[in-house]
């Protein structure tokens, strides 16, 4: 009780400026008492404003500033009272529970704020009631965690045990009991280093969702299918206006017949695109929406709630569909219609109603284009996957080779043995291509790298004809080759010397998928799953070559999958 009453004390002994316990507390006219130095700090405020003094509690004006003097009578309670909080009377000020804290379940009264929660006795105690667990040695073998407030949660219905353990198999939390019973030879770990694991997992799909919002928030090939449209439409419509204006007066019906087609082709085309662009916004929104639900994960203090949001939120990221956007397809647009005008002009007279239903018969063509992948497991990726081996050849000057070319390592000094590249310049970089040339279809490769600075990708064959910098040689530094790059701090992805820098952590195994045909190139960070790295649209021209930029002291191997 005396502790309630010190307590109490302590609230009307506080200034009401500086809310702390008075330090040199004087009294003024209006009988309110503060700190000298906070009421001299607030009177100096109000002489740079040009304010007359007033007290700070009930605003009475004072003509002057007041002579200060020491309230002795409180100056000596005060002194008095933190002698007595400092422990003199050795006993220290209780620590109450608020709102947000756990009441101990031995206080009678005042309940105090508990420290611990015991497995044995099934309470939470403060420090007071706590001594028996630390002193007599019937409690000392009591297993005490942190205080919780839905342990009742945390407990095996079937046992009555809290579940300390987590079945990676079953993917489960039990308790010992469990582990002894059902899960006997599974693989049990404790719950903490369960969610070591899974928040490292949570990064790699917070860096995921960061580089798919990075893909979708850039609407470069938006803007790019845009021009493509209203370029080919211009064209077309140039086209038409100079062999129509060779016709006859009586064709003007006709003309304006094909430029409203063309019109309406467009405004469809675009209308089809901003509905995308709609999509994007969605999709964005749902990405962000993914991502603050991880943030709110990763704040989960327990674990058994955190492991348990974790598996919902996994399978709704990686159950996410892909999104589709719209790509002009300028070689199927308008098929046949130049040679159809200079035709027509010949057999306009006779044939006009004929090659009229010809010119509006094709229009503009929209291919569909993923610009985000589906999430994919790693076996669906196994089903394209292709053995690689490097090719000797191309390996620069200080690049070893081994394990039947299925390695490569930078030595870091020339090679004696080593033959100057065939391909004009590759020997700029410590660079090595594969041996097979990727033409039509769908591939996919993995490989195990090293945390050090390195580049893989794809390339064509053939560098360019001329060119101005070495630089233009590395891999991603041309407009024939793509690349990830990661330089032991972070990834970025480069084409056509342009560089994108990328969220995610390192990676020992680097997974490429390529799909020729509708022109996707997709990098993934494989560990317990795989993440989406980077995704690149775009058309390919050529056959493609895997290849890697491996620095000093830095090696890359090629996974081969047993035949």
């Amino acid at each position: 009780m005396g502790n309630t009453h010190s307590y109490c004390l302590e609230e009307n002994i506080l200034c009401a400026i500086c809310l702390e316990v008075f330090r040199n507390p004087v009294t003024i006219g209006c009988g309110h008492t503060f700190c000298i130095e906070c009421l001299q700090v607030y009177w100096d405020y109000q002489a740079d404003y040009a304010l007359t003094p007033c007290c700070p509690q009930c605003r009475e004006i004072h003509t002057s500033r007041p002579r200060l003097c020491k309230n002795t009578v409180l100056a000596d309670l005060v002194e008095c009272f933190m002698q007595y909080k400092e422990g003199t009377t050795g006993t220290a000020l209780p620590d109450l529970a608020g709102p947000g804290d756990i009441p101990c379940d031995a206080c009678t009264s005042d309940k105090q704020k508990s420290a611990k929660f015991c497995l044995q006795c099934m309470a939470s105690f403060c420090e007071p009631h706590l001594r028996p667990h630390y002193e007599n040695p019937v409690f000392k073998r009591h297993k005490l965690l942190e205080a919780v407030t839905d342990f009742q949660v945390s407990l095996c219905q079937k046992h009555n045990r809290m579940q300390e353990l987590f079945c990676r198999k079953d993917g489960l939390c039990i308790c010992y009991a469990c582990a002894l019973e059902n899960h006997r030879d599974h693989e049990v770990v404790p719950v903490e280093e369960e969610r070591i694991q899974k928040e490292a997992e949570v990064r790699r799909l917070q860096a995921s969702i960061q580089n798919q919002l990075l893909l979708i928030s850039d609407e470069q090939d938006i803007r790019f299918s845009m021009a493509s449209i209203k370029r080919l439409v211009q064209n077309v419509k140039n086209e038409v206006r100079f062999n129509f204006e060779e016709l006859m007066q009586d064709l003007v019906q006709l003309q304006e017949k094909v430029m409203n087609f063309l019109e309406h082709e467009e405004w469809a085309a675009v209308a089809r695109l901003g509905d995308c662009c709609q999509q994007r916004e969605f999709k964005i929104i749902e990405l962000q929406q993914r991502h603050m639900q991880l943030n709110s994960c990763m704040g989960e203090s327990s674990d058994l709630r955190f492991l348990q949001d974790f598996q919902t939120l996994k399978r709704q990221v990686l159950s996410a569909q892909p999104l589709v956007s719209l790509r002009c397809d300028e070689s199927a647009s308008f098929t046949g219609f130049s040679e159809t005008l200079a035709v027509m002009k010949s057999q306009i007279a006779t044939t006009s109603n004929f090659y009229t239903k010809e010119l509006l018969r094709e229009g503009l063509v929209l291919r569909p284009h993923e610009v985000l992948p589906p999430g994919l497991e790693r076996e669906m990726l196994m089903q394209w996957y292709v053995n690689l081996c490097f090719d000797g050849r191309s390996a620069s000057g200080e690049l070893l080779l081994c394990q039947e070319n299925n390695c490569v390592v930078n030595m870091g000094i020339l090679l004696e043995s080593s033959s100057s590249p065939p391909i004009e310049g590759f020997n700029y970089w410590p660079q090595v291509l594969c041996i097979q040339g990727l033409c039509q279809g769908r591939f996919y490769w993995e490989v195990e790298v090293t945390d050090s600075w390195l580049c893989l990708g794809l390339t064509y064959r053939y560098p360019p004809a001329v060119t101005c910098h070495n630089i233009s040689y590395l891999i991603g530094r041309n407009n024939h080759s793509w690349c990830l790059e990661w330089d032991s701090l972070q990834f970025s992805v480069w084409h056509n010397n342009i560089q994108t820098y990328l969220k995610g952590e390192y990676y020992r195994i680097i997974g490429v998928y390529v799909d020729t045909e509708a022109g996707y190139l997709t990098f993934y960070g494989v560990s317990d799953t795989v993440n989406i790295i980077f995704h690149f649209p775009t058309r390919f021209k050529q056959p493609l070559y895997p290849a890697f930029m491996v620095s000093a002291e830095a090696s890359i191997t090629l996974s081969q999958l047993p035949e």
